[in-house]
């Protein structure tokens, strides 16, 4: 203890020499380094997928026409898009009927919020200020041309061959979702309300537009209502607020839950499925062994949406687990064909992929994703209390063997019928033998 006591005593000197003067050097060049800020700052929302999600399908976070934003900017293979925003903003200050639309009213405002735009990103790449605003400005207009072009606001050219061409609007419906493709709400709505005619701030917002042109691209139907829509950070967000729009549940309280069966199992089990009314995706619920569940579509490019929304929650901490948590309830319940063929039959998922594709994308969804609040952990715990008790399992095994068809049930009640002749006959006969005594 004495010797070690000793050599603390001394640490500040070494041969003569104190540590100053040894590792001066390197202390300046550390003190370089410390920061007084987090990392990310509080309105960071931006992310590059973390590596241990990206290795199960890299291919649904990495964009294959157009880069949007500074993560994919300056690659080779998106260069011939690059074109198109310069097409797209000329076209866009052709129209300009105000200053407010001039291109140095859009480098005033854009450059004015420079910080607050990079620090949306998690990762701030080597690009000077200048080339970011630029890049904010040219990738911005590009998308709103998109949105105004597809809702008939502008004209398309007969020459555009993103709108003449089915592959290329494809596409950008994908690779306008990714998170690692995107822009800050800032950027987009400051250049809608200096780009937009009168007309069009009164009968459209943002959103509205947005959404519009990714009518056909979500994994569900259902009207569109941006009133219930909160304050967006990007386009995924926007997507992710209207799926779960007014949907409201309570965080759970327990963080510790069991998965629940697939469906052929609680079949089995004695629970029943419907399609619920709700028109809220989120909106699970569990009662009385019935399990209604709001009908979904699933089209080809839900795999890659599914996937950046759960990145997306992860890497947000803002973010609740709620699409990552519909994600595990559906793969619980879809364990192969003949599961998803099921709930096609009642009306709960439209599939627009084989049922194979489908069952196989839900078996590894969420593969490395934490959650650390699931949303559904109540129901999870209301459907394996219900599979432990033995009656429903009766139930539904009495259903499946003795009354799968009509000739089943007609067959029960035609032996129920006649044991309750046989019965009033040999009662008839009691009678009549204590009448006759």
């Amino acid at each position: 203890m004495d010797s070690a006591r000793h050599r603390l005593m001394d640490c500040g000197q070494v041969e003569g020499e104190t540590v100053d003067d040894v590792y001066c050097e390197a202390i300046q060049e550390l003190q370089k380094k410390l920061v007084r800020k987090p990392p990310w700052p509080s309105n960071c929302c931006i992310f590059r997928v973390p590596s241990t999600i990206r290795r199960h399908n890299k291919y649904a976070y990495e964009p294959q026409l157009v880069s949007i934003g500074p993560y994919h900017h300056g690659r080779e293979r998106f260069q011939p898009m690059e074109k198109f925003k310069c097409w797209y903003l000329g076209c866009l200050l052709d129209r300009a009927s105000t200053c407010e639309s001039r291109l140095e009213c859009l480098f005033k405002v854009i450059g004015s919020n420079v910080q607050h735009c990079l620090d949306c990103y998690a990762e701030k790449d080597v690009i000077s200020a200048d080339e970011f605003v630029e890049m904010m400005i040219l990738d911005g207009c590009f998308v709103l041309e998109l949105f105004r072009k597809k809702a008939g606001i502008v004209p398309q050219h007969p020459d555009d061959p993103i709108f003449k061409t089915s592959y290329m609007r494809k596409i950008l419906l994908s690779d306008l979702l990714l998170l690692e493709n995107q822009l800050p709400w800032y950027v987009l709505e400051s250049i809608f309300y200096l780009t937009a005619a009168h007309r069009e701030r009164a009968e459209n917002s943002l959103a509205v537009l947005a959404l519009n042109f990714f009518d056909f691209n979500t994994i569900r139907s259902g009207a569109i209502n941006p009133n219930i829509i909160p304050v967006n950070k990007h386009l995924l967000d926007l997507q992710r607020n209207n799926l779960l729009t007014s949907y409201v549940s309570v965080d759970p309280e327990q963080t510790a839950w069991h998965p629940i069966p697939c469906v052929t199992k609680l079949l089995q089990a004695g629970v029943w499925f419907e399609s619920g009314e709700s028109s809220e995706m989120m909106d699970v619920q569990f009662k009385n062994g019935v399990m209604r569940i709001p009908p979904i579509m699933i089209l080809e490019n839900a795999e890659s949406l599914i996937r950046n929304l759960i990145a997306y929650e992860q890497c947000d901490a803002t973010c609740r687990d709620k699409i990552t948590s519909y994600a595990i309830l559906l793969n619980n319940l879809i364990e192969s064909g003949r599961d998803l063929d099921y709930l096609c039959q009642k009306g709960i998922v439209t599939c627009y992929l084989s049922s194979e594709e489908v069952s196989s994308f839900f078996r590894r969804l969420y593969s490395d994703a934490d959650v650390v609040y699931y949303t559904y952990a109540k129901l999870s715990q209301d459907v394996n209390l219900y599979c432990r008790a033995r009656w429903p399992k009766w139930r539904a095994t009495l259903l499946r063997d003795y009354f799968d068809n009509p000739w089943s049930i007609l067959s029960f009640v035609a032996a129920i019928l006649f044991l309750f002749l046989n019965f009033l006959q040999v009662l008839f006969s009691i009678l009549s033998y204590r009448t006759a005594a």
